[in-house]
């Protein structure tokens, strides 16, 4: 069982990047972390495969795989890698934070790439000019285009390709800004290290900006902005994103960028467009002028306008019914013809650029609903039409955990041996192999905005309310199994996710439905009530802590069935614990949650009236906390004595 070399480096990196999950890790990913060249990181996790230590997975242009409990015991078994060594492996880990797999199959912007590298390195024509601008303008650059143009793969393509080329050395991070910008620097400081779940959130952006003013070869990507404005305020008390000392590039679809250095997108040129669609191998000769299916492909470019989006939906069409010696196979022709007649698209030529900008986006997005169209009627797996209708009520841009898909879709999250990939996994495989969702690392997905609109009109108006009420119902269902909310929380450390699901699927009710609310509710009650206790939890250090808490805190509230199952979860793990035996609490009915962090009494409380709340304690501080998740977000420290609040909504504790 002794590792060696390039198989150790492999099995340990495949370890770190997977966490405490049970993610699967691609291929490239692990080119990165390890400096070697795909083809030998496929060499070795074949052979760890033959031992028992990974258990891999075909991807369409590679491998993913994750560490097996032989492997995690090989680990543990094998001289450990030297400190020096290991620290440098991990760091090394921890500087490539890019939420997109690379697309193998990226064609094109060549000069865009360029034009976006001389914007960053403050070099070349497209370098911001001399003069008075905005703090840090000289080292932003924005990306802006309509949707569907490609500028977030234009964005990860240029990350990946720097990173190889070592032009940050001091690390590659990206962060959605499609959700509040403040989450999203704690995220990258607890990523980095720098911060613990537990400490104040505004601590954590802090610690995450000390990191990233200090780094000056580092590139700092925020995908999806809604306002490049944004950058010029402080998320934090003295924190304002464009005054960082590091490189800055951002993804928006706003024209203004506030000041900083643009980098327009455009559709892709006609070779890269005709390659784009043509890319599976049974249509590659089409791409010869002399095949007859070349000018109908050239048709059906300019038709969808070269779009990127349109074409990667339309090429994974005619990639699956590429074969002429099945049923179902439709050649270039059908398809142009198809598009002509169904999507009721007329060509647009290379006089394109002619054409008004608003008249341009909406024979575009006509040619994205098309493409769609024929994706969604060839879709067979049923499994994978209920994710994307579920997905299609959710937020634009918004990151979605696989799992709470999978459960408000009812598509199994876990195979029935535990072996192997789940019905979810199956069918989320087939929604990225069709374009229809955008696989993100960590075991996420997004859809772009473009599919999102499109899934979310599949679903009548009239049948909407209920058909969320029954995605909610089915979150109610599985987080009252115990087993199931048991192994959310061994996945995603924490009961802060969990409580997420729990929101998402109470958003999904009527607010006059007494029915399934009802339940979701008394489950996050149970979760906020113990959030204080469970927010931090080890499972490896104290196994009894969750199945307790949860087993207690379900008997006091009532809720029989989730209490049993965590008795029995107790009973199997056969260590010390406390239960419950009767019904006596002082605690009022009313209490939410308890916040749990001051080192004296509270002696004054203000409600800020934005969901935060503001306390003031014996021990000379004053806290920020947020409501919604109990979380502190900001400690004010000095105070020579007990703090007080000059606040109009003031209330004073215990005299």
């Amino acid at each position: 069982m002794k590792l060696e070399g390039g198989e150790r480096l492999v099995l340990k990196s495949v370890a770190d990047l997977q966490g405490s999950s049970t993610d699967y890790v691609d291929d490239f990913r692990l080119a990165v972390a390890t400096k070697m060249r795909v083809e030998d990181v496929r060499d070795w996790l074949e052979t760890l495969e033959g031992k028992g230590f990974v258990e891999r997975i075909r991807l369409t242009d590679g491998f993913s795989a994750y560490v097996t409990a032989k492997g995690k015991q090989a680990l543990r078994l094998t001289e450990p890698i030297p400190r020096d060594e290991l620290e440098e492996h991990l760091a090394l880990l921890k500087r490539l934070l890019i939420n997109f797999p690379r697309n193998r199959g990226f064609l094109g912007r060549e000069v865009e790439l360029a034009r976006l590298h001389a914007a960053l390195s403050g070099s070349g024509s497209g370098s911001s000019p001399v003069g008075i601008r905005p703090a840090g303008s000289a080292r932003a650059a924005g990306l802006f285009g309509m949707g569907g143009i490609g500028k977030t793969q234009l964005a990860v393509e240029y990350s990946y390709r720097q990173h190889e080329a070592g032009a940050y050395p001091e690390g590659i991070y990206w962060i959605n800004a499609a959700e509040p910008l403040n989450q999203g620097f704690a995220g990258l400081a607890r990523y980095l290290g720098l911060a613990r779940t537990d400490q104040a959130l505004d601590q954590q952006v802090r610690l995450a900006f000390d990191a990233l003013g200090r780094w000056k070869k580092a590139l700092l990507v925020l995908d999806n902005l809604e306002d490049p404005g944004i950058l010029n305020r402080p998320i934090v008390s003295g924190c304002i994103p464009a005054g960082l000392s590091c490189r800055l590039l951002f993804t928006t679809r706003r024209r203004d960028l506030s000041g900083f250095t643009p980098v327009e997108v455009t559709v892709l040129p006609d070779d890269s467009a005709l390659q784009l669609l043509l890319r599976h191998p049974k249509r590659q000769p089409a791409i010869e002028p002399s095949h007859p299916g070349h000018e109908p492909a050239v048709a059906i470019t300019r038709m969808l306008g070269r779009l990127p989006l349109a074409l990667g939906l339309a090429g994974a069409y005619l990639g699956k019914w590429s074969d002429p010696d099945k049923p179902g196979y439709v050649s270039l022709s059908g398809y142009h013809e198809r598009l002509r007649t169904k999507g009721r698209l007329a060509t647009v030529d290379v006089e394109a650029k002619k054409l008004s900008h608003n008249k341009l986006r909406s024979i575009r997005k006509d040619a994205v609903e098309a493409t769609l169209r024929q994706q969604w009627g060839a879709l067979d797996d049923e499994d994978a039409r209920s994710l994307l209708l579920v997905a299609g009520q959710l937020p634009e841009a918004a990151v979605i955990p696989n799992e709470r898909l999978g459960l408000l879709a009812g598509v199994a999250v876990r195979s029935d041996d535990d072996e192997g990939p789940s019905s979810l996994d199956e069918a989320l495989r087939r929604l990225e192999d069709d374009c229809l969702v955008e696989e993100l690392h960590r075991d996420q997905v997004r859809l772009h905005p473009l599919v999102r609109e499109f899934a979310e009109r599949l679903t009548p108006a009239e049948t909407r309310d209920a058909f969320r009420l029954a995605c909610a119902g089915r979150m109610a269902a599985a987080y009252e199994d115990y087993a199931t909310l048991e192994e959310m929380a061994r996945k995603h450390p924490g009961v802060t996710p969990l409580e997420d699901d729990l929101l998402t699927a109470l958003g999904f009710c009527p607010s006059d439905e007494r029915s399934v609310q009802p339940r979701l509710q008394s489950l996050l009650r149970v979760l906020q009530r113990e959030s204080h206790h469970l927010r931090t939890w080890d499972l490896i250090q104290a196994p009894v802590l969750f199945p307790q808490q949860i087993r207690n805190r379900a008997f006091l509230l009532g809720l029989e069935p989730l209490a049993r199952g965590a008795e029995t979860r107790l009973a199997g793990l056969g260590q010390g614990h406390a239960l419950l035996r009767w019904r006596a609490s002082l605690e009022s009915p009313a209490l939410v949650r308890t916040l749990s962090g001051h080192g004296g009494g509270v002696n004054a409380l203000a409600l800020t009236g934005d969901g935060r709340v503001v306390s003031g304690s014996e021990d000379g501080t004053v806290k920020v906390w947020d409501l919604n998740s109990g979380q502190e977000q900001r400690t004010l420290s000095g105070h020579r004595s007990s703090a007080k609040i000059n606040c109009p909504f003031n209330y004073t504790l215990g005299g």
